[in-house]
């Protein structure tokens, strides 16, 4: 059975591209996400308003194996799998092992993007 690479579909054999995600379909299963690591020393990478590029940065840090997590600036964390549901703005953490490389592609997605100076 095909699969799509990123929502992980299952097709009917003959099928070659996701309906949804329009990417090519592959022969295995997408691995499973890996939830985000409480026990791992975590950092605040950046705080924003712009809900749209904070999904565009989980998805972008996703793909590149760096797990991350949203909290909400009502307090209340979540698995990112429901960012569009946060209103009044987003933290965005990523392990400290993973900082550097987050730093290089949240500039590439946030416009004028700056890290917080400490964390809250």
């Amino acid at each position: 059975m095909p699969y799509c690479p990123k929502c992980g579909a299952e097709y009917l054999p003959g099928n070659t591209r996701c309906s949804d995600c329009d990417l090519e379909l592959v022969d295995t299963p997408p691995k499973e996400e890996e939830d985000f690591d409480t026990e791992t020393k975590s950092v605040l990478l950046c705080q924003t308003n712009d809900l749209i590029n904070a999904e565009i940065l989980e998805e972008a840090l996703t793909e590149q194996g760096i797990p991350c997590l949203a909290k909400s600036s009502t307090g209340s964390y979540s698995g990112f799998g429901s960012i569009s549901q946060v209103m009044k703005g987003v933290m965005i953490f990523v392990p400290e092992a993973a900082l550097n490389k987050a730093i290089e592609i949240a500039e590439t997605i946030i416009p004028d993007f700056e890290r917080p100076n400490e964390e809250p």
